[in-house]
């Protein structure tokens, strides 16, 4: 064999990986926004759904938005929002906290209340709830009083406080209107001629001299100061009252619930719709600041006319639950798991911009992501899975698996995927041809559901509940049972580095022999429940229920992401591509984080190295030549163009001397890819070619 020497010039990349930070993209932008306040030129939103809170900043009338939940849980939704001049206050499903550094740091205020609105009113700030709740401050949120008078009775609590000068209205939740001039000493119930029947308050506000209030399937109107109301119901649709309104330009703008946008350009006597460019119907809530019009649902929503048309912006927003992420050549795919959804989005930008990839898929959430010769296969929940032959642009149901199956788990290796099911006779299918046909191999497993997948190379290990953990040494052909760690309900998460990785309840377990034998690998990471992990340039990523987690040394170790919001998340998924890591987290889209240049030193090949690979191209196997001046550990993995991790296999101590090792084509596509040999705290990189 004709031996080629190269040369190695060392490109010194030291820069820390803990140094990069992580920043959330614009989306998917499905964060659910329920109040809007602003100081100055400052927008602030309280956002929320599921059981998923946070708190937003934008300074440029809502085109992008900060994150300010860093001392806040965002376990709850956060429901209301107000300030004073010096105090910010938000409300919670379990407290009220305030912020006197515009929304930097927060102090609980008032522990577990359940706050529905708040309002500032004649130098106090006031906050309604759950229970006939009613609290005010007026020093910023140090001390809190009850009205002198008792408040009026509503079974279902109160939904809002609207203070317009000096009169203060109180909705409830099945009991009318109130209003009262004395901070609460007395009330006085008002739009009597609403019926008792739909007596629970939506909203209000004031439009030059008519007020609007409204129900569920009403909007109501008053041109003498509340003292009588009417109906403004002429071309609004029928039983759809008003989430959430505006005042801009002599016009009058409704967000009617499940309908879009309606404006009125005489007071609320007529209406017409005008909701072009929305994608999703229900406003929750509207502010308007000059002439822009800020309007939130499931994101945010821009107008500069009016209300005649409006933008999608709220950059960084995110919102979503993504439980899957794909990096293609094309860009990243994030899958949603809300099945008020069920969307598919791609970013070409870094995650600047989302776009829904869906078209042919039901709307049900999505579990899993795999992509297999040049297709893409998309696990859904409930409805079985879909295949993509155009890079995700259209889908249709793959033919051969339970149509309407939950698909629990996917893998690919790039030539042959598994799909795991629950809730099916079979549990385990196999396709080695791109997703057009599929193979039952579920024998032996009976109806257990499919936990966990994950791949090694040709190996495939399954987590199979109640059986434990299998292994397949010829593509998912024939399985062998592996040992577990002995916690009760570890969960498999990858193979990386010639070791296994399966996670714990509050811990995390490695596995140098295929499953043989376990050992407890949680330095650093103890206490989280591992979700995700990714290996790039040799360093292995996870995603945990409290944020990100990095190692460089195979896991032996780990050390968390600091200073990084991100740690208040539960991350999901992870992927990878041009050096940016992607990480999808439940509840507020997706996060990003340049890797840039790594600890781990790299050098390149030229002449005069001891790195040599032949021949290359190649098409069967490749056989590696290189030389070690002293004995150290060493690890071989290979790249494809993307930065993704194909392969990854630790040799182990190397003793001092010329080494060779042949390695199969295995699940390698035709196309080139790069090649690093790593010893200690260096690496050399060497470019392959795989041909047909």
């Amino acid at each position: 064999m004709r031996r080629i020497l190269f040369s190695c010039i060392f490109l010194a990349l030291a820069t820390n990986i803990s140094l990069a930070q992580w920043e959330q993209t614009s989306g998917p932008s499905l964060g659910h926004v329920n109040a809007f306040t602003y100081r100055g030129d400052t927008i602030y939103a309280a956002m929320g759904q599921y059981g998923i809170g946070s708190v937003l900043r934008s300074v440029d009338t809502g085109a992008t938005w900060q994150w300010l939940s860093y001392t806040l849980p965002t376990t709850v939704p956060f429901d209301a929002i107000a300030h004073d001049a010096t105090t910010l206050y938000v409300g919670t499903r379990n407290g009220l906290y305030t912020s006197t550094n515009e929304g930097v740091s927060w102090t609980l205020s008032l522990a577990g209340v359940t706050v529905h609105s708040l309002a500032y009113h004649s130098g106090r700030v006031i906050y309604c709830g759950q229970n006939n709740s009613l609290k005010m401050t007026s020093d910023h949120g140090a001390t809190w009083f009850s009205p002198s008078s008792p408040l009026p009775s509503s079974s279902g609590g109160y939904n809002f406080l609207y203070s317009d000068g000096e009169q203060l209205y109180l909705g409830s939740n099945g009991n009318g209107l109130y209003r009262t001039s004395d901070f609460g000493t007395s009330w006085a119930l008002v739009a009597q001629e609403i019926p008792a029947s739909d007596a629970y308050m939506e909203m209000m506000i004031r439009a030059g001299n008519v007020l609007f209030t409204s129900t569920p399937r009403v909007l109501w109107r008053s041109t003498d100061e509340g003292a009588t109301w009417d109906s403004a119901v002429n071309g609004l649709p029928m039983s759809g009252g008003a989430m959430s309104m505006g005042y801009s330009g002599g016009v009058v703008i409704a967000g009617i619930g499940g309908y879009g946008i309606y404006r009125s350009t005489d007071l609320g006597v007529s209406w017409k719709k005008a909701s072009d460019g929305l994608y999703l119907a229900s406003m929750s809530a509207m502010l308007v600041m000059g002439n822009e019009i800020v309007a939130g649902a499931f994101g945010v929503y821009r107008s500069k006319d009016d209300g005649l048309s409006w933008q999608e912006s709220g950059v960084g927003v995110g919102g979503t639950s993504v439980t899957a992420l794909l990096a293609t050549e094309q860009g990243v795919i994030a899958g949603d798991l809300d099945a008020d959804f069920g969307l598919l989005w791609r970013t070409n930008d870094r995650g600047k911009n989302w776009n829904v990839t869906s078209s042919g898929l039901s709307t049900i959430g999505v579990n899993t992501l795999v992509e297999i010769g040049g297709n893409l296969l998309c696990g859904l929940d409930g409805d079985g899975v879909a295949i993509s032959t155009d890079i995700g642009k259209t889908w249709s149901p793959a033919s051969g698996l339970p149509a309407n199956g939950y698909v629990s788990a996917m893998v690919s290796n790039g030539s042959v995927a598994l799909v795991g099911t629950s809730g099916s006779s079979f549990p385990l299918y196999r396709t080695s041809d791109a997703g057009k046909n599929w193979s039952n191999i579920s024998k032996g497993f009976g109806t257990n559901q499919i936990l966990a997948m994950i791949t090694d190379g040709n190996d495939f290990m399954i987590d199979v509940n109640s059986d434990g953990f299998f292994r397949s040494i010829d593509g998912g052909l024939s399985w062998n049972a592996m040992n577990k760690p002995a916690e009760f309900d570890p969960l498999l998460l990858g193979a990386f580095g010639g070791f296994v990785f399966a996670s714990g309840a509050k811990t995390m377990y490695r596995s140098a022999d295929h499953g043989v034998t376990w050992i407890e690998a949680a330095t650093g990471v103890s206490g989280n429940r591992g979700r995700a992990m990714l290996s790039t340039n040799g360093v292995l990523y996870l995603g945990t229920n409290h944020g990100m987690f990095f190692s460089r040394d195979s896991g032996a170790s780990w050390e968390a992401e600091s200073d990084s919001p991100i740690q208040n998340f539960s991350v999901l998924s992870l992927a990878v591509q041009d050096n940016t890591l992607y990480a999808g987290t439940s509840g507020v889209g997706v996060w990003r984080k340049q890797l840039g240049a790594s600890s781990v030193a790299r050098t390149y090949s030229t002449p005069n190295s001891t790195l040599a690979a032949n021949p290359n191209p190649f098409s069967t196997s490749l056989t590696i030549d290189f030389s070690m001046h002293e004995s150290e550990v060493v690890g071989l993995e290979i790249s494809d163009v993307l930065g993704r991790t194909v392969r990854n296999v630790n040799l182990g101590m190397q003793a001092v001397g010329a080494h060779t090792l042949t390695i199969e084509r295995g699940e390698l596509h035709t196309g080139m890819y790069l090649l690093h040999v790593k010893r200690g705290s260096q690496a050399e990189t060497l470019k392959i070619l795989v041909g047909k």
